[in-house]
């Protein structure tokens, strides 16, 4: 059971496949609050549910979900915490979400390279799990099975206390308050400019990342972001993402050190002249 897209949606059916298992999809809108969140998730629970996997911070909406409100209404059910956008952003008390398993990148947010990331388990989980690939540390239990993964390259994990003293001398959380401010105004920007509503966004978007609506027309359907991210990137060389949800074309867009207000200046500019040209 997942609200979750792209590479996680894609394990899940997987190895539902694999097990036998019957994958059930929380239908969470795009404006739900907390108890529409819950809700979503309990109406596809039941006794014979194994995992719940909930997104801290929803990677295409931008929304943050209460991962506490999913783990105490499922009760026995173990909770797997997606928090792929997580560390860097939104700090988190992980041992006190109540979540079986907590999973962060930190090459979104934290400035490290690809392959850097963070796996939390909950101690009654511990000794029940196994890394997928073995390894001479195999018997070493968790945390240690999983620190020798055959013929990785350890690159990326030897990097990651370079990468979080660079976030914490840009300023740690005071930046990611900036970035929060940033991205804020920007979304006010762009929507000013496309001429479009920011009613019905998620109440609780991300800190730096945010939604905005692209007018009606300019994206058909799903079919049609690689398209938009495409032009955006090739034409106009703005880097955001083109998200269909719920009927609707939307960007996401985001706020990090590198950015400033002329950013969102130029990426309304841009999608005012793509949608001029789509109407035309």
């Amino acid at each position: 059971m997942t609200t979750g897209t792209g590479a996680v949606r894609l394990a899940v059916e997987h190895w539902c496949e694999r097990a036998g298992a019957v994958l059930r999809v929380a239908q969470v809108p795009l404006d739900a609050d907390d108890a529409q969140v819950v809700q979503a998730y309990a109406a596809v629970t039941s006794k014979r549910t194994r995992l719940a996997i909930v997104d801290q911070i929803t990677s295409p909406t931008a929304a943050v979900l209460s991962v506490t409100g999913v783990a105490d209404a499922l009760g026995d059910v173990p909770v797997l915490a997606d928090a792929a956008h997580v560390p860097g952003t939104l700090p988190s008390d992980i041992a006190a979400l109540g979540a079986a398993f907590w999973v962060g990148n930190l090459h979104k947010w934290a400035f490290t390279p690809r392959g850097s990331a963070l796996l939390w388990a909950a101690p009654n989980w511990r000794e029940r799990l196994h890394p997928l690939v073995l390894s001479w540390e195999t018997g070493a239990g968790y945390p240690g099975a999983w620190d020798q993964p055959g013929t990785a390259d350890l690159t990326g994990w030897a990097a990651i206390p370079t990468g979080l003293a660079y976030w914490h001398d840009l300023g740690g959380w005071h930046r990611t308050a900036a970035s929060e401010a940033l991205v804020l105004a920007g979304q006010h920007e762009v929507a000013d400019l496309l001429g479009t509503s920011l009613d019905g966004l998620p109440p609780a978007p991300a800190p730096t990342m945010r939604l905005v609506r692209l007018p009606d027309g300019m994206l058909g359907g799903p079919g049609a972001v690689d398209a938009l991210y495409d032009r955006l990137s090739t034409e106009h060389h703005a880097e955001c993402a083109p998200v269909w949800f719920g009927g609707e074309g939307f960007v996401r867009i985001a706020a990090q050190a590198y950015n400033d207000a002329e950013d969102y200046r130029r990426l309304g500019a841009a999608l005012s002249l793509i949608a001029g040209s789509t109407r035309g």
